[in-house]
């Protein structure tokens, strides 16, 4: 009998001593809240002008955007499409050369929809892909094909490796 009761005691301090997740609509216990201090989330949306420092040195600015005219009679938007260039800069100040690619951008209108750079919707001063050197920097425009009449449209950076990040173009 004396057996069953320190049995008892040991596998009741055992039980009391494993941690138990709390379910759905449970508050959490103190126990289990860290006592660290809370940061707030990295800025991810930003305006035209705009200066995006990372971490790396590398730097991206969004100088502007306007309707582009089409650049040949056989190129032009799908009925109810319009050509938007948005014009960038991206500046190297990573102590390594970093790359630079048209298709690291999306154009978000105004519905969600997210549109890939217009092949053939180009400008004289198209942003090309390759390099930029240590302590370089390149600028040049990014076509895009969107919905005619839609102004609420954000230019979304995605480049592997960096935080995703929104620039609103209105």
């Amino acid at each position: 009998m004396k057996f069953l009761i320190a049995l008892t005691l040991v596998l009741g301090a055992c039980i009391s001593q494993t941690p138990v997740a709390n379910s759905p609509g449970q508050p959490v216990p103190t126990t289990a809240v860290p006592s660290v201090r809370a940061t707030p989330a990295p800025r991810t949306v930003y305006k035209i002008g705009e200066a995006i420092a990372y971490q790396d040195g590398w730097k991206l600015t969004v100088m502007k955007s306007e309707d582009s005219t089409p650049t040949s009679n056989f190129f032009t938007p799908k009925p109810g499409m319009r050509y938007v260039a948005v014009y960038v800069r991206h500046d190297n100040g990573s102590p390594k050369p970093i790359s630079s690619n048209p298709f690291f951008f999306k154009l978000q209108d105004s519905t969600g929809v997210r549109h890939d750079p217009a092949i053939f919707g180009s400008q004289d001063d198209k942003l090309g892909s390759g390099e930029v050197a240590v302590g370089s920097f390149v600028v040049g425009s990014i076509v895009f094909e969107v919905p005619a009449g839609d102004s609420k449209l954000s230019l979304i950076y995605e480049q592997f490796g960096y935080a995703q990040t929104t620039i609103e173009l209105f």
